[in-house]
């Protein structure tokens, strides 16, 4: 037995019929359709489900925390004040202690133009009252002033008129709200 040794043959590139290439290339465009088509899909749901998150949101009022105020709270300092420009000075009584007993404390706050330069000029039956605590005062950065006082013990009873004249820039206003002074009311 002989041995026999030669090259090795490989064979030739093996033709593949044409019923086996149109397969593949079926096969490969179907691929890229399925790839295709669920790319898009995929696309319009994202998109879909994006529209509708923003149109619930829209529809679903946002809660806000609850402030709970405390008595200790600081001021809030405003640097810069909003200044008006050129308009009237109106003077609108926001609270008063009314009625007060003779004896006890009185107070008013109103609300003006931001630093506008306000007076109170209070009187008992014609009578001023000149208390320490009734002097000219500056409206905050929002236009809030207040005066505290104790009501003199003598004080008539009655209702009494109180002037308040508020100036910014040349601009004045007049508010002119009423104190009453009564003895409490008693239980019984």
């Amino acid at each position: 037995m002989a041995l026999h040794v030669g090259k090795r043959r490989f064979p030739l590139k093996r033709r593949r019929s044409v019923g086996h290439i149109h397969y593949a290339k079926e096969r490969r465009h179907s691929v890229i359709s399925v790839a295709l088509i669920s790319t898009i899909i995929l696309l319009v749901l994202v998109t879909g489900a994006g529209f509708v998150y923003a149109w619930y949101s829209g529809q679903v009022p946002v809660k806000q925390p609850a402030v709970v105020a405390t008595k200790e709270e600081t001021p809030t300092v405003v640097k810069n004040p909003i200044k008006p420009k050129r308009v009237t000075v109106g003077v609108a009584t926001q609270y008063i202690t009314s009625p007060v007993a003779p004896g006890e404390e009185a107070s008013v706050s109103i609300h003006t133009s931001p630093l506008a330069t306000c007076s109170i000029a209070v009187e008992y039956d014609e009578v001023p009252v000149t208390d320490q605590n009734l002097k000219p005062q500056h409206a905050d950065e929002y236009g809030v002033v207040v005066w505290d006082w104790i009501v003199d013990a003598n004080a008539p009873l009655g209702e009494w008129p109180i002037e308040v004249t508020c100036a910014y820039q040349k601009e004045s206003g007049v508010g002119a709200p009423i104190l009453e002074i009564a003895y409490p009311k008693q239980a019984g």
